[in-house]
């Protein structure tokens, strides 16, 4: 049942509204309660002066407004049609603008009632019909006024210079207030328009954005649980299976899932930097050229399983040695090969091409084209590239794999290297994947199209080759490392290297067997978060014990103390560097590193 405010607000919008149902309905609303109540109001007053005049004897100017007023209310009426609200105003506004303009002929002065009319009018035509076409009824009648109040004999009543100028002026006047207030208004309601218009564009990203990383929940959830599937399977196969073939199938298969399970964590880890921005990098001296081949090297099981191509094309011009973020400018040309490999079929051909844009004040421009022979994408599709959660098509994530995050964290690093990165590239033509970035020449005449020597060319191959003969006979160290697990895998790895290791299962008891035999440890292996003392703190104790016994007696050679954790960020480097440790190894492990870290302390002690 209908309530009696219901119809109260039907009544007074001509039947055209029951309820304020949106915000975009307020204006006409507005303008329909208004011209009902004002019009039904003008309409009774101008009934009742026509009456009134009637009865006074004058019958002509009587009638005039009867009618005047009758139609006014007539119009109100058709409002309720399905007649346009523009139209409906409009047949009310020039029915009372009309009467107004009679008044200004018949009547004897404009006074009272009869000057109200008039200056009402602007308002009433500007309010109802909008500023530009209530403008122009306004404007006919204040022709009108001063056709009627300055030119003798054109009224009843012949007004003076002075009265013309007030009644004109004052119209004038009114007509100006209401033109700037409309103005104002309009201004006021395209504003909140604009502001209503961005909100909406906000909100619609915000949803977009956050569908995008709802989807991209789901596939870091299958990438992270693909590898960990293989993990977890293959080390049951391993367990029940007797042929040693089969175990070491199995552990090659854990092993290459493990690389793909750190190479998902890593990128999620430096999207969470990006995120936050916390992404920095590091800048030191390295050569171009042997970065490249590095990077070749370590990605030439992967082409060899595909039966790829590969060519590297420098061209001349390309300092030798540069400054810039080696691991960071290797971890974008890696990126892109790598996914030229994943989208190229077998047999199919992958491009480097390198050269120098350009050089200004000790700097130069460098531009690295990574080009495939694989699927494309298509222009659609490349509007998508280089978004933060956003993956060109799930199914392709589905069929190939991957995160989709490495596009958008080589875009972050190639801007901050102050560059840029585009893709070329056609659906089914294979694609293109070129960005640019700007280094310091370090002081050399040497360019970089000279291959890598051959040591340098399988530097991890080679490291194995001779890890035989990293024996250190007579060292010892002092491993500080809380996970059983963890000490383990260490003192199995470094097992060949004749090396004598101390456990400690916490910082406390680290710094215990430290200060019980200070001389005895040449390096200390230490952990960072452990149970009673962490590493920050073990560390500090170990150095003011040593800062100590060096004022009490001969001052001797500081323990080195390597970080070794899986807090891998750089504000954790920088805080194991604060705390007195000498340097830093990440988690995973890489033998290599480990071994680099041996050598550079202990056979140099």
């Amino acid at each position: 049942m209908t309530s009696l405010k219901d119809r109260f607000f039907l009544l007074v919008t001509s039947g055209k509204y029951s309820t304020l149902r949106d915000e975009t309905d307020m204006d006409a609303v507005i303008r329909l309660i208004v011209l009902n109540i004002t019009y039904t109001v003008v309409s009774i007053i101008i009934l009742g002066m026509g009456v009134q005049d009637m009865r006074q004897g004058f019958v002509d100017q009587g009638l005039i407004q009867l009618i005047i007023g009758f139609m006014i209310f007539l119009n109100l009426l058709l409002l309720r049609t399905e007649l346009p609200f523009m139209v409906g105003g409009l047949i009310v506004i020039s029915i009372f603008g009309g009467f107004c303009g009679v008044s200004i002929f018949v009547k004897d002065e404009m006074q009272g009632f009869s000057s109200l009319w008039i200056y009402s009018y602007p308002l009433m035509s500007i309010f109802t019909l909008g500023l530009p076409a209530g403008l122009f009824p306004a404007g006919i009648l204040l022709v009108i006024t001063v056709i009627g109040t300055f030119i003798p004999g054109m009224a009843k009543f012949d007004y003076t210079i002075p009265e013309a100028i007030l009644i004109s002026g004052v119209y004038l006047f009114v007509m100006s207030l209401t033109v700037v207030y409309e103005y104002v208004r309009s201004m006021k309601d395209r504003w909140l328009i604009r502001q209503d218009a961005e909100l909406h564009k906000a909100k619609e990203r915000a949803e977009q954005a956050s569908h995008a990383k709802s989807n991209f929940l789901a596939n870091m959830s299958h990438e992270i649980r693909t590898p960990m599937n293989a993990i977890i399977g293959m080390t049951a196969i391993a367990r029940k299976a007797k042929e040693t073939e089969r175990k070491d199938y199995c552990l090659e298969k854990i092993d290459e899932a493990s690389i793909h399970l750190l190479g998902v964590i890593n990128d999620i880890l430096d999207m969470s930097k990006i995120e936050v921005d916390k992404f920095e990098l590091s800048y030191t001296v390295f050569e171009f050229r042997r970065m490249l081949d590095r990077v070749i090297n370590m990605l030439e099981f992967r082409l060899d399983e595909k039966k790829q191509k590969l060519i590297l094309n420098l061209e001349d011009g390309i300092p030798l040695q540069i400054v810039s973020d080696e691991q960071r400018l290797a971890q974008v040309i890696t990126n892109l090969i790598t996914n030229a490999v994943k989208f190229t079929p077998e047999k199919g051909a992958i491009t480097i091409n390198a050269r120098k844009l350009g050089e200004d004040g000790g700097s130069c421009t460098l531009e690295i084209a990574v080009t495939d022979t694989g699927i494309g994408i298509s222009r659609e599709e490349q509007a998508k590239l280089f978004q933060s959660f956003v993956q060109v098509d799930s199914s392709i994530s589905r069929k190939f794999g991957g995160t989709g995050l490495g596009l958008a964290i080589s875009k972050k690093i190639v801007e901050m290297m102050d560059g840029n990165i585009r893709v070329e590239s056609e659906a089914g033509k294979g694609s293109s994947f070129i960005f640019t970035f700007k280094a310091a020449i370090f002081a050399s005449a040497e360019i970089a199209n000279q291959p890598a020597p051959p040591s340098e060319a399988l530097p991890l191959q080679e490291a194995e080759a001779k890890s035989g003969k990293d024996i250190f006979a007579g060292r010892r160290i002092l491993l500080a490392e809380d996970v059983a697990i963890n000490r383990e895998i260490v003192l199995t790895v470094l097992e060949p290297t004749g090396l004598s290791i101390d456990e400690a299962e916490n910082g406390q008891d680290a710094y215990d067997k430290f200060a019980a035999n200070p001389g005895a440890y040449d390096l200390i292996f230490m952990d960072i978060h452990m149970p009673e003392v962490d590493g920050y703190e073990s560390t500090r104790k170990i150095r003011e014990f040593e800062a100590g016994r060096s004022k009490s007696m001969e001052p001797a050679k500081r323990v080195p103390i390597i970080a070794m954790t899986a807090n891998v960020f750089r504000e954790d480097v920088e805080m194991c560097l604060a705390a007195g440790m000498n340097g830093h190894i990440g988690k995973p492990l890489e033998f290599e590193e480990v071994m680099t870290v041996l050598r550079n302390y202990l056979t140099s002690a």
